[in-house]
C-alpha cells in the first residue's frame, strides 16, 4: 500500500475509469494490458487484474482470458461486495463510500432432503 493509504489496485481502477469516462477511450477500444499496466505502475499482475476486475464489477468493461480487455460501456453501475470478516468490511468502508444494508439470510436447510443422483 502506498503511502496515501491508498491500494494500488484502486488507483489504477479510478485511472482506468477516468479514461473512460473522460472519452479518451471509447466503447469498443481496447484496454492496455496487464502486462503494460504492470509496467507503467510499477506494480505485479495480481495488482492490475484486482484493478481490472473491478472496473468490470462498474460494468465498464469486459474480460476474457486470452482475449483482450474492452469498454464496453462509459455508464457506470453499482456492484456489490462481499466481505469475509469484519476487518476487511472496515478496511473497506474506509477506502470506499459505503452503503450497509441489512441482508436477509436464507432459510435454513433444515428438514431438507438430498437430491439423489439421476440414473
Amino acid at each position: 500500500m502506498p503511502s496515501n493509504g491508498i491500494p494500488r489496485y484502486q488507483q489504477i481502477a479510478a485511472d482506468l475509469i477516468g479514461t473512460i469516462q473522460s472519452g479518451q477511450l471509447r466503447v469498443g477500444d481496447e484496454l492496455p494490458s496487464e502486462h503494460e499496466l504492470c509496467e507503467a505502475y510499477g506494480v505485479s499482475r495480481p495488482t492490475v487484474r484486482e484493478a481490472f476486475r473491478r472496473v468490470q464489477l462498474q460494468g465498464l468493461i469486459s474480460r476474457q482470458q486470452g482475449a483482450v480487455s474492452r469498454v464496453i460501456s462509459t455508464e457506470l453501475r453499482g456492484y456489490t461486495v462481499s466481505l469475509g470478516s469484519e476487518e476487511e468490511t472496515r478496511e473497506y468502508a474506509a477506502m470506499n463510500m459505503v452503503d450497509f444494508r441489512p441482508v436477509a439470510r436464507a432459510p435454513s436447510h433444515a428438514g431438507c432432503r438430498r437430491a439423489r443422483p439421476l440414473s
